[in-house]
């Protein structure tokens, strides 16, 4: 018919490397004995992996990974949290999280300014302090420097992140004055350490606050994507709290290997700090671990549950995590809206002089830094993925006039691709996974022509339109004569597309999880598939 068959791959979280996806297709059951000549294609700005199969099928790859703020791997994935949190902050200002108008509102900007100012300043009282009663202004300055440039360097990412700067220049004052105006070591600690308590409990209010206004200002068709909304405020929060503690451990660890014998910085500095700050502040901070630490398990629940039921009941594994992860996200904001209340009980209450107990700073933080411990597995192994995963939709969903928005340039680099294709006489498949399934979805609306394209592990329906209630799916069945969504019952993240005019499109794999979907496609298949598909649009074309 004069069409050649043109297979485009779009990959999820994962495959970041150039050509992985092909390689991953190709190493299918399937695909083994196919032989592959590959080759790069560049247009314009944009290159892509291809391979020319002898099956009579073009492959190209559109990998969009590089276009993520981040390329995280190893101790990166603690910036890659950091750029999640920011992430969660800049999507829950808006009504609609859609690539048209969207509305902010006062509270979510308020909330994230404080969150931000205060993750800044709780970085300062345990090392600032520490250089200076420890008679050594250079080196508290030389921090000053050093995160003063992270300050700019973050910024160019979310221009929010200025707040921070705030905290730097009012720790700086601090620093000059005990330059030029020696305070005493008390009075020092007592200023650097009362900001942190203020903004501890302002943090919690603003959150609040926040939910409040997202309740009241957001318009939501289901509970779902209400609690979901809900995460993107108190999850950073939480973040914060577990930053706090393991910042003040390492400087308590470091005033200890810089002491002579222990003898000066923990006969003075913690005694001091435990004055500036008070006792009943050290019981709200171990209510603030506690709180922190119970919410990290609940956010693992879902988890457990997933790897329970696999051994149980593998078809229902997905549905039983999702249950699960949506009775967490309901009990969490029940704990935050009890915490502030409490905290602020903690604080106004009398409490024992520090000096009649046992408890020194060392001890109690190191026994609260445990907060950590509920938010370590996503730092590992494939929990990590989550992380990644979540951070890849938040990245994609932010407004486009922020840096760490993704949604422009993946989409842009498909469609470069495809038109090309189509331009060159191709009959084009879309094949993707994941992620990269809402790209492709992105780019077919934008398109007046008549693809082909089969989604795998789609979040579309699942993820998208149960909890963030962003439709990608509406009328591109009519438009698109070749649909399919391939999915796998224990796939946690995606799920059959249960709109009433894309019903006959989903077809059901058994098992296997969210990964290495591409091994189940058969090229031969595919190749059957393009080649009636252009039968079919020649017919339409000629009638």
């Amino acid at each position: 018919m004069g069409f050649k068959n043109a297979l485009v791959l779009v990959h999820g979280v994962g495959h970041t490397d150039e050509g992985s996806t092909i390689e991953a297709l190709l190493e299918g059951e399937g695909n083994g004995a196919v032989v592959a000549r590959y080759s790069t294609l560049q247009i314009g700005e944009h290159r892509y992996t291809t391979a020319t199969t002898d099956q009579d099928v073009d492959i190209f790859e559109s990998n969009w990974s590089q276009t993520r703020p981040l390329q995280s791997g190893g101790p990166k994935i603690l910036l890659e949290a950091l750029l999640l949190v920011l992430g969660m902050l800049q999507v829950s200002q808006f009504q609609k999280l859609e690539p048209n108008e969207r509305r902010s509102f006062f509270l979510g900007r308020l909330y994230k300014g404080i969150f931000l100012g205060g993750l800044f300043w709780c970085l300062h009282p345990p090392i600032v302090s520490m250089f200076v009663v420890a008679e050594q202004p250079f080196l508290a300055g030389t921090w000053l420097v050093a995160l003063g440039l992270a300050v700019w360097w973050f910024q160019r990412f979310d221009k929010d992140l200025r707040w921070g700067a705030a905290w730097l220049g009012a720790t700086l004052l601090l620093w000059l004055t005990h330059l030029f105006a020696p305070l005493s070591e008390e009075q020092y600690v007592l200023l650097s350490t009362r900001p942190y308590a203020i903004f501890t409990g302002l943090t919690v209010l603003a959150a609040l606050l926040t939910l409040a206004g997202i309740r009241l200002q957001l318009d939501f068709k289901s509970r779902r994507g209400r609690d979901v909304r809900y995460a993107f405020v108190y999850v950073p929060f939480f973040v914060a709290s577990c930053v706090g503690a393991v910042v003040w451990v390492i400087a308590l660890s470091m005033a200890r290997a810089f002491a002579d014998d222990g003898a000066y910085f923990l006969g003075s500095w913690p005694n001091y700090y435990a004055l500036g700050l008070q006792y009943s502040i050290h019981r709200a901070e171990m209510y603030s671990g506690l709180l922190t630490f119970i919410c990290g398990a609940l956010l693992l629940l879902p988890l457990l549950t997933y790897l329970r039921a696999k051994k149980i009941a593998p078809a229902e594994s997905a549905e039983k995590a999702r249950r699960t992860f949506e009775i967490a996200l309901r009990i969490i904001p029940i704990l935050l809206l009890f915490s502030f209340p409490i905290f602020i009980v903690l604080v106004i209450l009398p409490g024992p002089d520090p000096n009649e107990t046992a408890t020194s700073v060392w001890e109690a933080y190191t026994t609260w830094s445990a907060r950590v411990l509920g938010f370590l597995p996503f730092l590992f192994g494939g929990v990590a993925v989550a992380l990644k995963a979540t951070g890849d939709v938040l990245y994609y969903l932010s407004p486009n006039t922020e840096l760490i928005s993704v949604r422009d340039r993946a989409v842009t680099k498909l469609r470069v691709l495809v038109e090309h294709l189509l331009g060159d006489g191709y009959q084009v498949l879309i094949l993707s996974h994941s992620q990269g399934t809402i790209i492709a979805l992105d780019v077919l609306a934008q398109l007046p022509e008549k693809l082909g394209i089969w989604i795998s592990g789609s979040p579309s329906d699942s993820l998208y339109i149960d909890y963030l209630e962003v439709d990608r799916l509406t009328g591109l069945r009519a438009k698109h004569d070749e649909f399919k969504n391939y999915y796998r019952q224990d796939d946690v993240i995606a799920g059959q597309v249960r709109s009433s005019e894309n019903t006959d499109i989903n077809r059901a794999w058994t098992e296997g999880g969210h990964t290495n979907y591409w091994k189940e496609f058969d090229l031969i298949k595919v190749r059957d598939t393009i080649s009636s598909l252009a039968e079919r649009t020649t017919r339409a074309s000629s009638a």
